[in-house]
Protein backbone atom coordinates (compact mmCIF):
# COMPACT_ATOMS: atom_id res chain seq x y z
CA UNK A 1 0.00 0.00 0.00
CA UNK A 2 0.89 3.16 -1.10
CA UNK A 3 1.19 5.97 1.45
CA UNK A 4 -0.40 9.18 0.62
CA UNK A 5 1.99 12.15 1.03
CA UNK A 6 0.64 15.71 2.54
CA UNK A 7 1.20 17.07 -1.06
CA UNK A 8 -1.23 14.67 -2.65
CA UNK A 9 -3.39 15.18 -0.34
CA UNK A 10 -3.58 19.14 -0.95
CA UNK A 11 -3.72 18.39 -4.57
CA UNK A 12 -7.03 16.55 -4.23
CA UNK A 13 -8.63 19.10 -2.23
CA UNK A 14 -7.27 21.77 -4.70
CA UNK A 15 -9.33 19.75 -7.02
CA UNK A 16 -12.86 19.20 -5.13
CA UNK A 17 -13.17 23.03 -4.66
CA UNK A 18 -12.47 23.91 -8.28
CA UNK A 19 -14.94 21.52 -9.24
CA UNK A 20 -17.76 23.24 -6.87
CA UNK A 21 -16.89 26.42 -7.97
CA UNK A 22 -17.29 25.53 -11.85
CA UNK A 23 -20.81 24.25 -11.19
CA UNK A 24 -21.59 27.10 -8.94
CA UNK A 25 -20.69 29.50 -12.06
CA UNK A 26 -22.87 27.35 -14.50
CA UNK A 27 -26.13 28.22 -12.16
CA UNK A 28 -25.04 31.62 -11.62
CA UNK A 29 -24.54 31.95 -15.97
CA UNK A 30 -27.97 29.65 -15.99
CA UNK A 31 -29.43 31.88 -13.78
CA UNK A 32 -28.18 34.78 -15.76
CA UNK A 33 -29.02 33.68 -19.18
CA UNK A 34 -32.72 33.00 -17.83
CA UNK A 35 -33.08 36.65 -16.77
CA UNK A 36 -31.53 38.14 -19.90
CA UNK A 37 -33.62 36.21 -21.84
CA UNK A 38 -36.94 37.36 -19.93
CA UNK A 39 -35.73 40.95 -19.81
CA UNK A 40 -35.03 41.15 -23.81
CA UNK A 41 -37.78 38.72 -24.86
CA UNK A 42 -40.34 38.68 -22.01
CA UNK A 43 -43.76 40.57 -22.55
CA UNK A 44 -42.13 43.94 -21.41
CA UNK A 45 -38.74 43.08 -22.30
CA UNK A 46 -36.05 45.20 -24.15
CA UNK A 47 -37.33 44.41 -27.85
CA UNK A 48 -40.94 44.27 -27.19
CA UNK A 49 -40.57 47.80 -25.77
CA UNK A 50 -38.30 48.60 -28.79
CA UNK A 51 -40.84 47.33 -31.62
CA UNK A 52 -43.75 49.09 -29.50
CA UNK A 53 -42.00 52.06 -29.35
CA UNK A 54 -41.17 51.56 -33.38
CA UNK A 55 -44.63 51.24 -34.16
CA UNK A 56 -45.92 54.01 -32.46
CA UNK A 57 -43.37 56.14 -33.85
CA UNK A 58 -44.14 55.08 -37.27
CA UNK A 59 -47.86 55.91 -36.24
CA UNK A 60 -47.05 59.33 -34.85
CA UNK A 61 -45.14 60.34 -37.77
CA UNK A 62 -47.84 58.94 -40.73
CA UNK A 63 -50.38 61.45 -38.62
CA UNK A 64 -48.16 64.11 -38.83
CA UNK A 65 -47.57 63.75 -42.27
CA UNK A 66 -51.40 62.77 -43.09
CA UNK A 67 -51.85 66.60 -41.14
CA UNK A 68 -49.10 68.03 -43.41
CA UNK A 69 -50.94 66.37 -46.54
CA UNK A 70 -54.24 68.31 -45.07
CA UNK A 71 -52.72 71.65 -44.72
CA UNK A 72 -50.96 71.04 -47.89
CA UNK A 73 -54.86 70.55 -49.94
CA UNK A 74 -55.94 73.54 -47.43
CA UNK A 75 -53.24 76.20 -48.71
CA UNK A 76 -53.36 74.91 -52.28
CA UNK A 77 -57.37 74.56 -52.45
CA UNK A 78 -58.61 76.19 -49.97
CA UNK A 79 -60.03 72.72 -48.54
CA UNK A 80 -59.33 71.18 -45.53
CA UNK A 81 -61.06 67.18 -45.87
CA UNK A 82 -63.99 66.67 -44.13
CA UNK A 83 -62.78 66.54 -40.34
CA UNK A 84 -62.33 62.97 -39.93
CA UNK A 85 -60.45 60.80 -37.57
CA UNK A 86 -57.11 61.18 -38.40
CA UNK A 87 -54.17 58.75 -37.09
CA UNK A 88 -52.93 60.30 -33.77
CA UNK A 89 -56.91 61.86 -33.58
CA UNK A 90 -59.70 64.09 -35.24
CA UNK A 91 -58.32 66.83 -36.89
CA UNK A 92 -60.93 69.76 -36.73
CA UNK A 93 -61.72 72.28 -40.01
CA UNK A 94 -59.99 75.32 -39.83
CA UNK A 95 -62.10 78.56 -40.43
CA UNK A 96 -63.17 78.90 -44.16
CA UNK A 97 -60.89 81.85 -45.31
CA UNK A 98 -63.16 84.64 -46.48
CA UNK A 99 -63.35 85.04 -50.63
CA UNK A 100 -61.49 87.97 -52.11
CA UNK A 101 -63.36 90.83 -52.30
CA UNK A 102 -64.21 92.98 -55.57
CA UNK A 103 -63.67 96.26 -54.81
CA UNK A 104 -66.79 98.40 -55.56
CA UNK A 105 -66.53 101.85 -57.43
CA UNK A 106 -67.22 103.57 -54.04
CA UNK A 107 -64.42 102.60 -52.62
CA UNK A 108 -61.97 103.81 -55.50
CA UNK A 109 -63.78 107.58 -56.01
CA UNK A 110 -61.57 109.78 -54.68
CA UNK A 111 -58.28 107.56 -54.32
CA UNK A 112 -55.35 108.21 -56.58
CA UNK A 113 -54.23 106.36 -59.40
CA UNK A 114 -53.11 103.35 -59.16
CA UNK A 115 -50.03 103.36 -61.53
CA UNK A 116 -48.62 99.56 -61.40
CA UNK A 117 -51.68 97.82 -62.36
CA UNK A 118 -55.72 97.46 -63.72
CA UNK A 119 -58.28 96.97 -61.13
CA UNK A 120 -61.70 95.50 -61.81
CA UNK A 121 -63.86 96.58 -59.69
CA UNK A 122 -68.22 96.96 -59.71
CA UNK A 123 -70.70 99.22 -58.66
CA UNK A 124 -73.33 99.15 -56.21
CA UNK A 125 -75.35 97.09 -58.46
CA UNK A 126 -72.85 94.72 -59.65
CA UNK A 127 -71.89 96.08 -63.05
CA UNK A 128 -68.91 95.15 -64.26
CA UNK A 129 -65.71 97.73 -64.99
CA UNK A 130 -62.12 97.98 -64.85
CA UNK A 131 -60.23 100.83 -63.91
CA UNK A 132 -57.06 101.00 -66.18
CA UNK A 133 -53.63 101.74 -64.71
CA UNK A 134 -52.71 105.42 -64.47
CA UNK A 135 -56.75 105.95 -63.92
CA UNK A 136 -58.53 107.84 -61.27
CA UNK A 137 -62.44 107.58 -61.11
CA UNK A 138 -63.43 111.47 -60.59
CA UNK A 139 -66.76 111.64 -57.84
CA UNK A 140 -69.64 113.11 -58.64
CA UNK A 141 -70.20 116.92 -58.59
CA UNK A 142 -66.96 117.25 -60.56
CA UNK A 143 -66.51 120.62 -62.45
CA UNK A 144 -63.61 122.31 -63.56
CA UNK A 145 -62.72 124.12 -66.42
CA UNK A 146 -60.82 121.18 -68.23
CA UNK A 147 -62.93 118.30 -66.77
CA UNK A 148 -66.28 119.67 -66.95
CA UNK A 149 -69.24 118.22 -64.93
CA UNK A 150 -69.31 114.65 -63.35
CA UNK A 151 -72.80 113.77 -62.74
CA UNK A 152 -74.49 110.42 -61.33
CA UNK A 153 -78.04 110.89 -61.14
CA UNK A 154 -79.23 107.06 -60.40
CA UNK A 155 -78.41 106.47 -56.97
CA UNK A 156 -79.68 108.90 -54.35
CA UNK A 157 -76.84 109.31 -52.56
CA UNK A 158 -74.87 109.75 -56.08
CA UNK A 159 -72.06 106.61 -55.83
CA UNK A 160 -70.86 106.12 -59.70
CA UNK A 161 -72.95 103.59 -61.52
CA UNK A 162 -72.29 102.10 -64.72
CA UNK A 163 -75.81 103.25 -66.36
CA UNK A 164 -74.66 106.81 -65.40
CA UNK A 165 -71.70 106.63 -67.22
CA UNK A 166 -68.45 106.31 -65.13
CA UNK A 167 -65.82 108.97 -66.33
CA UNK A 168 -61.96 108.39 -65.49
CA UNK A 169 -59.16 110.60 -65.92
CA UNK A 170 -55.50 110.50 -66.40
CA UNK A 171 -53.09 112.40 -64.82
CA UNK A 172 -53.46 114.82 -67.80
CA UNK A 173 -56.86 114.58 -67.10
CA UNK A 174 -57.99 112.92 -70.72
CA UNK A 175 -61.23 111.75 -69.76
CA UNK A 176 -63.36 108.55 -70.70
CA UNK A 177 -66.54 106.94 -69.69
CA UNK A 178 -67.04 103.20 -69.53
CA UNK A 179 -69.19 101.75 -71.88
CA UNK A 180 -70.30 97.87 -70.77
CA UNK A 181 -70.62 95.45 -73.18
CA UNK A 182 -72.16 92.34 -71.47
CA UNK A 183 -72.83 90.53 -74.70
CA UNK A 184 -70.38 90.82 -76.78
CA UNK A 185 -71.37 88.51 -79.43
CA UNK A 186 -73.75 91.59 -80.39
CA UNK A 187 -70.72 93.27 -81.49
CA UNK A 188 -68.32 90.89 -83.42
CA UNK A 189 -68.62 87.62 -85.82
CA UNK A 190 -66.42 85.74 -87.51
CA UNK A 191 -66.66 85.70 -91.41
CA UNK A 192 -65.18 83.33 -94.18
CA UNK A 193 -63.68 85.55 -96.98
CA UNK A 194 -62.41 84.82 -100.16
CA UNK A 195 -59.22 85.69 -101.32
CA UNK A 196 -57.65 87.35 -104.65
CA UNK A 197 -56.25 83.74 -105.38
CA UNK A 198 -59.61 81.79 -104.73
CA UNK A 199 -58.49 80.74 -101.11
CA UNK A 200 -60.46 81.37 -98.36
CA UNK A 201 -60.00 82.66 -94.58
CA UNK A 202 -61.63 83.05 -91.54
CA UNK A 203 -61.09 86.74 -89.95
CA UNK A 204 -63.00 88.65 -86.89
CA UNK A 205 -65.21 91.52 -88.10
CA UNK A 206 -67.76 94.11 -86.39
CA UNK A 207 -71.36 94.34 -86.56
CA UNK A 208 -72.43 96.99 -87.19
CA UNK A 209 -76.20 98.69 -86.60
CA UNK A 210 -79.23 100.56 -88.35
CA UNK A 211 -81.34 102.68 -85.64
CA UNK A 212 -84.99 103.22 -85.42
CA UNK A 213 -86.64 104.49 -82.24
CA UNK A 214 -85.19 102.80 -78.94
CA UNK A 215 -84.91 99.75 -81.21
CA UNK A 216 -81.55 98.56 -83.60
CA UNK A 217 -81.27 96.10 -86.36
CA UNK A 218 -78.07 95.04 -87.69
CA UNK A 219 -76.75 95.90 -90.78
CA UNK A 220 -75.74 92.82 -93.47
CA UNK A 221 -71.96 92.34 -93.23
CA UNK A 222 -70.26 93.34 -96.71
CA UNK A 223 -66.61 92.81 -98.36
CA UNK A 224 -64.91 92.80 -101.02
CA UNK A 225 -64.97 97.17 -100.73
CA UNK A 226 -68.84 97.14 -100.97
CA UNK A 227 -70.97 98.40 -98.05
CA UNK A 228 -70.17 99.22 -94.38
CA UNK A 229 -67.90 96.88 -93.03
CA UNK A 230 -65.05 96.51 -90.30
CA UNK A 231 -61.54 96.03 -90.49
CA UNK A 232 -61.17 97.07 -94.01
CA UNK A 233 -59.09 98.75 -96.77
CA UNK A 234 -60.64 101.48 -99.10
CA UNK A 235 -58.44 101.14 -101.71
CA UNK A 236 -58.92 104.02 -103.79
CA UNK A 237 -56.98 106.21 -101.08
CA UNK A 238 -55.34 103.44 -98.74
CA UNK A 239 -52.92 102.89 -102.03
CA UNK A 240 -51.88 106.44 -102.17
CA UNK A 241 -48.26 105.87 -99.84
CA UNK A 242 -48.02 109.61 -99.12
CA UNK A 243 -50.91 109.99 -97.06
CA UNK A 244 -49.17 107.03 -94.68
CA UNK A 245 -45.94 109.12 -95.10
CA UNK A 246 -47.41 112.40 -94.36
CA UNK A 247 -49.31 110.79 -91.10
CA UNK A 248 -46.41 109.44 -90.18
CA UNK A 249 -48.04 105.96 -90.17
CA UNK A 250 -44.93 103.77 -90.43
CA UNK A 251 -44.67 100.18 -92.00
CA UNK A 252 -47.48 100.65 -94.07
CA UNK A 253 -47.60 101.42 -98.32
CA UNK A 254 -50.70 100.20 -99.53
CA UNK A 255 -54.05 99.02 -98.87
CA UNK A 256 -53.08 95.36 -98.62
CA UNK A 257 -50.60 96.29 -95.92
CA UNK A 258 -53.09 98.88 -93.62
CA UNK A 259 -55.88 95.88 -93.99
CA UNK A 260 -53.54 93.43 -92.09
CA UNK A 261 -52.39 96.28 -89.41
CA UNK A 262 -56.36 97.33 -88.86
CA UNK A 263 -56.84 93.37 -88.79
CA UNK A 264 -54.47 93.01 -85.71
CA UNK A 265 -55.39 96.36 -84.10
CA UNK A 266 -59.65 95.30 -84.35
CA UNK A 267 -58.92 91.93 -82.82
CA UNK A 268 -56.75 93.34 -80.07
CA UNK A 269 -59.54 95.70 -79.59
CA UNK A 270 -62.23 92.75 -79.73
CA UNK A 271 -60.02 90.57 -77.25
CA UNK A 272 -59.74 93.07 -74.49
CA UNK A 273 -63.71 93.54 -74.69
CA UNK A 274 -64.45 90.15 -74.66
CA UNK A 275 -61.99 89.93 -71.48
CA UNK A 276 -63.29 92.93 -69.80
CA UNK A 277 -67.20 92.63 -71.13
CA UNK A 278 -66.88 96.91 -72.29
CA UNK A 279 -64.92 99.78 -73.58
CA UNK A 280 -63.87 103.18 -72.87
CA UNK A 281 -65.21 106.16 -74.70
CA UNK A 282 -63.44 109.87 -75.44
CA UNK A 283 -65.63 111.74 -73.41
CA UNK A 284 -65.14 114.58 -75.50
CA UNK A 285 -63.74 114.84 -79.21
CA UNK A 286 -59.97 114.52 -79.42
CA UNK A 287 -58.66 117.42 -79.65
CA UNK A 288 -54.98 119.00 -79.96
CA UNK A 289 -55.27 117.49 -83.24
CA UNK A 290 -52.42 120.11 -85.00
CA UNK A 291 -50.02 119.35 -82.14
CA UNK A 292 -48.05 116.09 -81.17
CA UNK A 293 -50.23 114.84 -79.02
CA UNK A 294 -53.69 114.54 -79.03
CA UNK A 295 -56.04 114.77 -75.49
CA UNK A 296 -59.68 114.15 -74.82
CA UNK A 297 -60.51 117.35 -72.64
CA UNK A 298 -63.14 119.76 -72.57
CA UNK A 299 -62.87 123.21 -74.15
CA UNK A 300 -60.80 122.23 -76.85
CA UNK A 301 -61.74 123.74 -80.45
CA UNK A 302 -58.19 122.35 -82.26
CA UNK A 303 -60.97 119.16 -83.26
CA UNK A 304 -61.13 119.76 -87.39
CA UNK A 305 -59.39 120.50 -90.51
CA UNK A 306 -56.90 117.30 -90.20
CA UNK A 307 -57.43 114.42 -92.89
CA UNK A 308 -58.65 111.03 -91.59
CA UNK A 309 -55.12 109.34 -91.63
CA UNK A 310 -53.56 111.96 -89.81
CA UNK A 311 -56.42 111.54 -87.07
CA UNK A 312 -56.24 108.00 -87.07
CA UNK A 313 -52.60 108.53 -86.05
CA UNK A 314 -52.84 111.32 -83.79
CA UNK A 315 -55.29 109.01 -81.88
CA UNK A 316 -52.73 106.39 -80.47
CA UNK A 317 -51.09 109.39 -78.96
CA UNK A 318 -53.99 109.70 -76.07
CA UNK A 319 -52.79 106.85 -73.64
CA UNK A 320 -49.46 105.62 -74.53
CA UNK A 321 -48.16 104.79 -71.31
CA UNK A 322 -48.07 100.41 -71.99
CA UNK A 323 -51.47 99.66 -69.80
CA UNK A 324 -54.17 101.29 -72.10
CA UNK A 325 -54.31 101.89 -75.80
CA UNK A 326 -55.44 104.70 -77.53
CA UNK A 327 -57.42 104.77 -81.40
CA UNK A 328 -59.53 106.51 -83.21
CA UNK A 329 -62.71 104.51 -82.24
CA UNK A 330 -64.27 101.51 -83.97
CA UNK A 331 -67.78 101.76 -86.09
CA UNK A 332 -68.80 98.60 -83.34
CA UNK A 333 -67.87 100.25 -80.27
CA UNK A 334 -69.84 103.73 -81.73
CA UNK A 335 -73.04 101.96 -81.92
CA UNK A 336 -72.37 99.83 -78.99
CA UNK A 337 -72.34 102.82 -77.34
CA UNK A 338 -75.60 103.79 -78.98
CA UNK A 339 -77.42 100.73 -78.05
CA UNK A 340 -76.16 101.32 -74.22
CA UNK A 341 -77.93 104.56 -74.63
CA UNK A 342 -80.99 102.88 -75.99
CA UNK A 343 -81.31 100.41 -72.97
CA UNK A 344 -81.03 102.99 -70.33
CA UNK A 345 -84.16 103.53 -67.69
CA UNK A 346 -84.01 107.47 -68.65
CA UNK A 347 -85.85 108.01 -71.29
CA UNK A 348 -83.97 111.21 -72.42
CA UNK A 349 -80.83 109.00 -72.66
CA UNK A 350 -82.80 105.52 -74.53
CA UNK A 351 -84.03 107.84 -77.18
CA UNK A 352 -80.91 109.78 -78.19
CA UNK A 353 -79.59 107.35 -80.84
CA UNK A 354 -82.88 108.62 -82.85
CA UNK A 355 -83.34 111.73 -81.31
CA UNK A 356 -80.71 114.28 -80.16
CA UNK A 357 -82.67 117.18 -80.57
CA UNK A 358 -81.11 119.94 -78.04
CA UNK A 359 -77.92 118.19 -77.14
CA UNK A 360 -75.75 118.96 -80.49
CA UNK A 361 -74.28 121.53 -82.05
CA UNK A 362 -76.95 122.12 -84.97
CA UNK A 363 -77.64 124.81 -87.08
CA UNK A 364 -80.32 127.32 -85.70
CA UNK A 365 -79.97 125.74 -82.29
CA UNK A 366 -77.22 128.11 -80.26
CA UNK A 367 -74.95 129.22 -82.78
CA UNK A 368 -74.52 131.10 -85.85
CA UNK A 369 -73.41 129.43 -88.74
CA UNK A 370 -71.26 126.54 -88.44
CA UNK A 371 -69.12 127.92 -85.95
CA UNK A 372 -67.26 125.06 -83.97
CA UNK A 373 -67.67 125.51 -80.33
CA UNK A 374 -64.91 124.25 -77.61
CA UNK A 375 -65.80 120.84 -76.85
CA UNK A 376 -68.12 119.67 -73.65
CA UNK A 377 -69.03 123.77 -73.60
CA UNK A 378 -72.85 122.97 -73.47
CA UNK A 379 -73.69 120.53 -70.27
CA UNK A 380 -77.07 119.49 -71.65
CA UNK A 381 -75.28 118.69 -75.10
CA UNK A 382 -74.15 115.93 -72.42
CA UNK A 383 -75.54 112.25 -72.33
CA UNK A 384 -74.25 109.76 -69.66
CA UNK A 385 -71.52 112.15 -69.46
CA UNK A 386 -70.45 111.97 -73.27
CA UNK A 387 -70.26 115.31 -74.85
CA UNK A 388 -71.33 115.63 -78.78
CA UNK A 389 -72.12 113.14 -79.60
CA UNK A 390 -74.50 114.30 -82.01
CA UNK A 391 -73.09 117.46 -83.11
CA UNK A 392 -70.45 120.46 -83.09
CA UNK A 393 -68.18 118.40 -85.64
CA UNK A 394 -68.49 114.65 -86.86
CA UNK A 395 -66.70 112.14 -85.53
CA UNK A 396 -64.45 109.73 -88.15
CA UNK A 397 -64.19 106.25 -86.97
CA UNK A 398 -62.36 103.10 -89.01
CA UNK A 399 -64.94 101.64 -90.54
CA UNK A 400 -64.90 102.00 -94.37
CA UNK A 401 -68.15 102.53 -96.93
CA UNK A 402 -67.38 101.57 -100.63
CA UNK A 403 -63.97 101.94 -102.33
CA UNK A 404 -63.70 105.97 -101.56
CA UNK A 405 -65.58 106.52 -98.02
CA UNK A 406 -64.39 106.00 -94.48
CA UNK A 407 -67.35 106.37 -92.35
CA UNK A 408 -68.12 108.90 -90.04
CA UNK A 409 -70.81 109.56 -87.25
CA UNK A 410 -72.91 111.53 -86.00
CA UNK A 411 -75.33 112.11 -88.64
CA UNK A 412 -77.11 109.30 -87.58
CA UNK A 413 -79.04 111.17 -85.13
CA UNK A 414 -82.43 112.41 -86.41
CA UNK A 415 -81.02 116.09 -86.57
CA UNK A 416 -77.86 116.26 -88.61
CA UNK A 417 -75.26 118.15 -87.07
CA UNK A 418 -73.29 121.33 -88.89
CA UNK A 419 -71.34 119.89 -91.83
CA UNK A 420 -67.66 120.83 -90.35
CA UNK A 421 -64.74 118.62 -91.42
CA UNK A 422 -65.00 114.97 -89.32
CA UNK A 423 -62.56 114.84 -85.80
CA UNK A 424 -61.95 111.67 -84.47
CA UNK A 425 -63.11 110.64 -81.14
CA UNK A 426 -60.32 108.31 -79.52
CA UNK A 427 -61.25 105.70 -77.13
CA UNK A 428 -59.17 103.41 -74.81
CA UNK A 429 -59.18 100.69 -73.47
CA UNK A 430 -57.09 98.21 -71.00
CA UNK A 431 -54.65 95.89 -72.79
CA UNK A 432 -55.78 92.48 -72.96
CA UNK A 433 -52.42 90.97 -71.94
CA UNK A 434 -52.99 93.22 -68.48
CA UNK A 435 -53.21 93.01 -65.51
CA UNK A 436 -49.93 91.11 -64.90
CA UNK A 437 -49.61 92.05 -61.27
CA UNK A 438 -53.08 90.68 -60.17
Amino acid sequence: MRKETKESKKRKTNKGITLIALVVTIVVLLILAGVTITVVLGEGGIINTALKAKNETEKAVQNEQDQLNELNNYIANGSYGSGENKPGGEVPNPPTPPEPQTPTLDDLVGKPADDSKNIEAEDSNGNKIVIPAGFRVLPHGTQSEEIGEVVYNTNPDHKPCVEDGVVIADSNNNQFVWVSVNNPAEMFEEIEEEQEDGSKIKRNVGILYDFSGTTSTRKPVYTANSGYREPDAVTYYDNTASYYNNAGITGVSNSTEFKAQLQSEFDSMKASVERYKGFYIGRYETGDLSKTQAVVKRNNTDIENQNWYVQYQKSKTIANGGKVISSMIWGCQWDATLRWFQKSNDEEVKKFPTDSTGKGNYAGTQIVGNEVIPTGFYNNYKVNNIYDMGGNVYDWTLDAYSTHNRVYRGGNCSSLPTNHPASARGFSFPDRTYPKTR
